[in-house]
C-alpha cells in the first residue's frame, strides 16, 4: 500500500511546481465575451415574440374584418341592437307565415326581400 507521503512524492516528480499566471487580458476578454452572450440573448428573446405582434394584429384585422361584414348584412340593423330594441316585427312575420318551400323560409330567416 502507497502512503500518503509516497503519494506526494510522485506528484511532485509527475507533475512539477510551475508558476502559472493569468493574462492580463483573461478576464477583459472574459468579461467581454458574458456581455456579448447577454446581448445575443436578448436580442433572441425579442425575436421569438417579434412575429407575435404580426399574428395580434391579423387576428384582429380578422376580427374587425368579420364583425363589419356581419353588422352589414344582419337582419337586425346595428343601430336598433345598440339601442336595446329587438326585430319584434320580422319575429312576428316569420312566425305567422305560410311557408311552403326551404327557400322561402330561407329568405324570411334571412330578412332578405322576397
Amino acid at each position: 500500500m502507497i502512503t500518503d507521503y509516497e503519494w506526494n512524492e510522485i506528484a511532485k516528480k509527475a507533475f512539477p511546481a510551475r508558476s502559472v499566471k493569468a493574462p492580463p487580458f483573461l478576464w477583459t476578454r472574459i468579461l467581454a465575451r458574458i456581455e456579448a452572450e447577454e446581448a445575443r440573448q436578448a436580442s433572441t428573446w425579442w425575436l421569438q415574440w417579434r412575429w407575435m405582434s404580426r399574428v395580434t394584429l391579423m387576428v384582429g384585422l380578422v376580427v374587425s374584418l368579420g364583425a363589419f361584414y356581419l353588422f352589414q348584412h344582419a337582419a337586425l340593423p346595428l343601430e336598433i341592437a345598440l339601442d336595446g330594441r329587438s326585430n319584434q316585427h320580422q319575429a312576428l312575420k316569420i312566425a305567422s307565415a305560410n311557408v311552403s318551400s326551404t327557400d322561402e323560409s330561407a329568405v324570411l330567416l334571412l330578412g332578405l326581400d322576397s
